[in-house]
């Protein structure tokens, strides 16, 4: 049984949560689309399950935890809005809650695109900044 464009973006979310890019890839379809502002350093657009593996490696770089934590789901068809809140640490011990929204689409049941619009720069200040020391 085919999933709902709901239920495919909830199962994505779940399984970036649970279980990172290996149980992802399974509900992404083989010519997905990921796009990231390119205001960020591994912004730009993945292609297929093979770039879309790469970019899990580029964000490993910058980001020690990184948590979606979807809130709102608008569904239209096959179209899916999502805001939320995106928490984290950077590799260099900053901690940031910011604002996420993406809009996905989902065909036959599978991701098929997701683009990023949420807190660019709020996200870019936390990869930059360096931690200040306590004391």
């Amino acid at each position: 049984m085919q999933r709902d464009s709901e239920t495919a973006v909830r199962d994505a979310y779940a399984a970036l949560i649970e279980g990172g890019v290996a149980d992802l890839l399974p509900l992404l379809a083989l010519h997905v689309e990921v796009h990231l502002p390119d205001s960020l350093p591994f912004g730009g657009i993945y292609q297929g399950h093979e770039q879309v593996a790469h970019l899990a490696r580029l964000l490993r770089e910058h980001f020690a935890d990184l948590t979606p934590e979807p809130d709102r789901f608008v569904v239209q068809d096959e179209h899916v809005a999502v805001v939320g809140r995106l928490l984290g640490r950077s590799v260099q011990g900053v901690d940031f809650d910011v604002t996420m929204a993406g809009l996905w689409r989902v065909e036959d049941g599978l991701i098929e695109r997701y683009q990023e619009l949420g807190d660019t720069a709020a996200l870019l200040e936390a990869i930059e900044r360096p931690q200040v020391a306590a004391g």
